[in-house]
């Protein structure tokens, strides 16, 4: 373990794995609090299609049970210039926990490509470019009973030591890339100024 010396420090790594990695300079009072912080993980199933325009839409949501994902995106419908002409990019969003345990990619990956064709995403004769499998261990923060009692204990102790923990995991709060944009401008013009 190295120690390195600082002024500030910016961090946005997710709450429990900052004050674990702070180790056993943290009190037993911000170890406890941090073990509080649930999250869930994601699979991303990104799927490459030989046809133009697969939709037109740019997320469609499903809370349905009998469909093993619960978001698709089109990349496409943000920006032309995420696919060569002819072709379309999906981005598949299967979320789960400790709570909610996934199955294997080998399992859970061709369930995913039987419920694009149920839904209507995908045809049965369409070409598959190729499949892009990636698990995100930390996608969304799950906030808890005593979650501002322990953002206090956990801010109070890392202000002293002049952390400043910002971002969705950093502030443990639902945010967007916009946000986390605003975030760092916001640290680094209070710390340019303030310092």
């Amino acid at each position: 373990t190295r120690k390195i010396p600082y002024n500030h420090l910016v961090s946005t790594i997710p709450i429990p794995e900052l004050i674990q990695a702070i180790g056993d300079d943290a009190p037993q009072e911000v170890k406890d609090a941090a073990v509080n912080f649930k999250y869930t993980s994601m699979l991303s199933v990104n799927v490459a299609v030989d046809r133009d325009n697969v939709s037109n839409m740019q997320y469609i949501y499903y809370p349905d049970r009998e469909i093993s994902f619960t978001r698709v995106s089109f990349p496409l419908n943000q920006s032309k210039y995420t696919a060569p002409s002819g072709k379309t990019g999906i981005c598949v969003e299967v979320p789960y926990s400790l709570e909610i345990p996934i199955e294997k990619d080998e399992i859970i990956v061709p369930k995913v490509m039987r419920d694009l064709i149920k839904v209507g995403i995908l045809k049965e004769d369409d070409t598959i470019l190729f499949k892009d499998i990636r698990h995100v261990k930390h996608s969304y923060v799950v906030q808890h009973l005593n979650i501002d009692e322990d953002l206090k204990i956990i801010r109070n102790f890392l202000k002293k030591h002049k952390i400043h923990s910002i971002g969705r995991y950093g502030e443990w709060k639902h945010s967007g890339t916009e946000h986390a944009i605003d975030d760092g401008r916001k640290i680094a013009a209070k710390l340019r100024f303030n310092c």
